[in-house]
């Protein structure tokens, strides 16, 4: 077998197992997997926190960072912080984990509609919100 074959044999066994194996530990995939596009967004759709492991260009990567928090919203505190500040991608976090609000810029502590999404999964996640709302008897009730 050529070295070319043994490393798409490689990368699809990579792959497979990724599908196959909801507890499959992304980091102990040697390095040049989780620097293929294609592996990373695979292995953060199964379990979202595989993002700690990726290379570090692809915590700055919107596609692969929404899969990963869409997948797992703690996988927000992996990304890149200016995607922190991507409404859109805090938004799908919070709807996994409200407590993930305590990771986004500050700018959405004070989003009324980003808060409520996240107390409505999580009401501990209040604790990371702006003071107006921790004063707010109707939202904390």
């Amino acid at each position: 077998m050529k070295y070319e074959q043994y490393e798409q044999y490689q990368r699809e066994k990579v792959l497979k197992n990724i599908h196959q194996d909801e507890d499959f530990y992304f980091e102990y995939v040697n390095k040049k997997f989780r620097s293929d596009r294609e592996v990373v967004l695979e292995a953060v759709k199964q379990n979202g926190s595989a993002l700690q492991y990726a290379d570090e260009k692809f915590k700055s990567d919107c596609e692969i960072v929404l899969a990963a928090v869409k997948s797992d919203g703690h996988a927000l505190e992996y990304a890149d912080q200016k995607l922190m500040s991507d409404r859109d991608i805090v938004l799908e976090a919070v709807k996994q984990n409200g407590s993930v609000l305590q990771y986004a810029d500050e700018k959405f502590k004070s989003d009324q509609d980003l808060v409520l999404e996240a107390i409505k999964q999580k009401v501990s996640a209040l604790q990371y919100a702006d003071e107006k709302f921790k004063a707010d008897r109707d939202l904390v009730l």
